[in-house]
């Protein structure tokens, strides 16, 4: 270990900590307009989500005007650290005793492991494609009309990329690539290992599921490559914790106000779901649905009048809807299309993107996801076996395979222990909690957007990255149920029913780590540098100069404006005199 590493791990551990801070700063604005009311540290981590969804929100705005610099950066900064300040510093309310010590050391080894890792070269491919070179344009000029044109993929609308892009402080750190999926599992971490020590985690099925994910989340680090601005990972951190919020309420009164203002908080992180990754729609979409329609049941008989109803679902959807607006309207900017690669809602500009290359980007997506590198077949259903057989095999036989197979066997042994141990269908008031600790427990309707999002998910593009969270969800679901059973039948020692479910959901990861162990221990003098790749300069028809990757399709960090070697179009011209303004394709 040398001092280039130390110093580049207390750097990224301040990063992680000074981040926190803005963010419950900014969070805080948002639980103070709610009148959120809860434990704490648990108010904490509310805030920190609510912190950053609402910093996504405001970069980017920002970027309609202005590029995202060290300027933007730290006026964001100062503005959460002021409103951190004079909302009652949460963080810092913590109690003092063992227990609070030992989570202290555990969290701080968790941080500077994943922080270890982040400074590992990015290996994922989409990073090298378009990532890091969305990041460049955010960094350096205003949203950019008709980037689209410029190369497909830099028309994803994944607004995960302004945060890494602001973590850049560019054009001083250069590093925030590598630390923004980091910060969101250390975060995500912290939840879980939170209720590990202070909750009864066996009761609820929010802090089970908190609980059972620490072993994934050590997986994505050191397997899936951390240090890639990747916004798959951040949409598997955010479907995860829209998910236990979910659960939550699920477990609460219906009456409750915090129930009121957990609603408003989980539309809130499930508009943002949707803007980082477009394929989150559906599985938020039902959870958003189920509770609308919870909502409803529970107030027929009340004495809420029709318009208080209307105010009630306008107070609710407000801020959500913005965060879609402004989304949108980025993707119009950046394609030309709400949705993009949808074509629905296309507008007539010079610099949106011919309906063609936007259909054909769109089907390279779908082929990807079920064919890979396997040569493409001609029936529409050649490609199942094929991706079959790719599901049994390297990450995928963890990120896919292991859960799907492992739920099916917790299920068949749900079934067979209800026949053999006579067991009744598990009814949450025979569990000994009281409906605030538990409600009801509809363990259909937590499983019902998983099923849905899953089902959509495999007839459309079933890649494993879109939807990783959702299938590890499953067998823990399953577990808990499982787990419940037991109990009810008084079969087993408690302790150990739950220690064998514990390994039973995490074997695959457990082998994983046995396997690969020296991965997950390797270590590098400071963050490494990124790739580069050979380029050459080439002009358009139009007299557009474009940097073009000519060895590899990656452009890595390239200066702008660089582009594969496949995507050089030379009817692509510049809208001005300057890039800034644009980019169209002149159509013969």
């Amino acid at each position: 270990m040398s001092v280039d590493f130390f110093s580049a791990l207390l750097l990224s551990l301040f990063v992680f900590g000074l981040t926190a801070l803005v963010l419950c700063g900014w969070g805080s604005i948002v639980t103070r307009l709610l009148k959120v009311s809860s434990p704490t540290a648990a108010l904490a981590f509310t805030q920190i989500w609510l912190g950053w969804a609402v910093v996504l929100l405001l970069l980017n705005l920002i970027n309609f005007f202005a590029p995202l610099n060290w300027i933007v950066t730290g006026g964001l900064a100062v503005g959460g650290l002021l409103a951190w300040w004079f909302n009652g510093r949460t963080v810092l309310h913590f109690s003092r005793n063992r227990r609070v010590l030992f989570y202290g050391i555990v969290l701080l080894l968790t941080a500077g492991w994943v922080a270890a890792q982040s400074m590992l070269t990015p290996v994922i491919y989409d990073s090298g494609l378009y990532h890091l070179q969305s990041l460049r344009w955010y960094n350096e000029y205003p949203v950019v009309p008709g980037l689209g044109n410029l190369h497909g993929r830099l028309a994803f609308n994944q607004s995960f990329f302004a945060f890494a892009a602001a973590l850049n402080v560019y054009p001083f750190f250069h590093h925030g690539y590598a630390l923004a999926n980091a910060f969101l599992i250390v975060l995500l971490a912290a939840e879980g290992w939170y209720a590990f020590f202070f909750k009864r985690w066996t009761r609820s099925i929010s802090a089970f599921v908190a609980v059972f994910i620490l072993p994934l989340l050590a997986y994505l680090v050191f397997r899936q490559s951390v240090s890639s601005p990747s916004p798959d990972m951040a949409s598997g951190m955010l479907q995860f914790l829209i998910w236990l919020h979910f659960a939550r309420l699920l477990e609460e009164r219906p009456a409750a106000q915090a129930v009121t203002a957990r609603t408003h908080i989980l539309f809130i992180l499930a508009a943002t779901a949707v803007t980082i990754k477009l394929s989150n729609l559906v599985f938020v979409g039902v959870i958003g649905f189920i509770l609308l329609l919870r909502d409803w049941l529970a107030q027929r008989n009340s004495l809420v009048t029709p318009v208080e109803n209307v105010l009630s679902l306008a107070r609710l959807i407000w801020f959500p809807l913005l965060i879609m607006l402004v989304w949108v309207g980025r993707s119009y900017l950046l394609s030309g299309y709400p949705v993009y690669p949808a074509t629905i809602g296309g507008i007539d500009a010079d610099w949106a993107m011919p309906v063609a290359a936007v259909k054909a980007e769109a089907k390279a997506i779908y082929l990807w996801a079920r064919y890979e590198a396997m040569p493409l077949a001609n029936n529409e259903w050649d490609w199942l076996w094929p991706w079959l057989i790719s599901s049994a095999s390297g990450t995928k036989r963890v990120a896919l395979a292991y859960p799907v197979a492992c739920s099916v066997l917790m299920a068949a042994v749900y079934f067979l222990a209800r026949v053999v141990l006579r067991v009744e269908r598990v009814q949450p008031e025979q569990t000994g909690l009281t409906p605030r600790e538990v409600g009801q427990t509809p363990y259909a309707l937590l499983a019902l957007p998983i099923f849905i999002g899953l089902l959509v998910w495999f007839f459309s593009a079933p890649d494993p990255r879109f939807v990783r969270s959702l299938l590890w969800l499953l067998p823990i679901l399953m577990a808990h149920i499982l787990l419940k059973t037991f109990e009810q039948a008084h079969w087993g020692r408690p302790h150990l029913n739950l220690a064998i479910l514990f390994l039973v959901v995490n074997l695959a990861v457990v082998v994983t780590f046995a396997t690969y162990w020296r991965q997950a221990l390797q270590m590098q003098p400071g963050f490494a540098p990124l790739s580069v790749t050979k380029l050459e300069t080439q002009t358009t028809d139009f007299g557009l100069t474009l940097q073009v990757a000519v060895e590899d399709a990656r452009c890595w960090d390239a200066p702008l404006p660089c582009i594969p070697s496949s995507h050089f179009n030379p009817k692509l011209r510049a809208r001005g005199a300057d890039i800034q303004q644009g980019f169209a394709l002149v159509q013969e």
